[in-house]
């Protein structure tokens, strides 16, 4: 997941120029090219599966962004129907989190996200109603 972040922050596409990893894209760069080890709080993942009308949306990705939950900075991004979000801020996230986030023993607590929690896409957001979008998914689920 770090890779895939790292290359969105070095990207020229304009499609990821809200992947602006500052300061941490060049750590983060060591840590992939030295395959180092990390902590499961060192950038901490978080995943939630998005679903529209209670079923999994497994053909979504999107790009999210930065958001900040506090004094925590994180990159957000959808792949395959799952909202990645990355903790990229310095500061330890509380211990009260650690039960939502891969830990290293790969342990996870998927949450359930409705489309419409999403971060701010308006245009996502928009698709999202329109009634193709909705056949498409309660087709898929019912096979």
């Amino acid at each position: 997941m770090l890779s895939i972040l790292w290359r969105m922050s070095i990207s020229s596409n304009k499609i990821f120029a809200r992947y602006d990893l500052g300061p941490f894209e060049e750590k983060l760069r060591g840590i992939i090219d030295q395959d180092a080890p990390l902590r499961s709080f060192d950038y901490p993942i978080f995943v939630s599966e998005v679903t529209l009308n209670g079923t999994h949306c497994p053909d979504l990705i999107s790009c999210i962004g930065r958001g900040r939950m506090g004094h925590h900075i994180f990159q957000s991004f959808i792949v395959y129907g799952y909202l990645i979000d990355i903790v990229v801020s310095s500061q330890r996230m509380p211990e009260r989190y650690n039960r939502h986030m891969l830990s290293s023993s790969n342990h996870l607590l998927v949450r359930q996200i409705d489309h419409r929690s999403l971060p701010s896409d308006r245009g996502l957001l928009e698709r999202f109603k329109q009634d193709d979008v909705a056949n498409f998914f309660q087709t898929a689920s019912a096979k």
